[in-house]
């Protein structure tokens, strides 16, 4: 342990520096993956949002009554005349 301190042996500041270089070494190595996998979790909760969006909207159009019924009676028409006499 003698060598790390600045006493003997490498001085610290080599050992920062030799991790920095290869820390910076990797994420130049690796940036491609992770990118990868970031835009693939974003594609994956995009499509998530849209299904989830999806499924919402059909059922609340099947949720209702069914297409063509009514439970407002069907009124009856008459002819209105237009100069407004009866």
């Amino acid at each position: 342990m003698d060598k790390f301190k600045s006493g003997g042996g490498v001085p610290f500041y080599y050992w920062f520096l030799s991790g920095l270089v290869i820390g910076l070494l990797m994420g130049w190595f690796f940036h491609g993956t992770i990118s990868m996998l970031l835009r693939l979790a974003l594609l994956v909760a995009l499509a998530g949002v849209i299904a989830l969006g999806f499924y919402l909207w059909r059922q609340s159009s099947n949720s209702g009554p069914a297409r063509g019924v009514s439970d407002i009676p069907e009124g009856n028409w008459r002819d209105i005349d237009p100069s407004g006499r009866k």
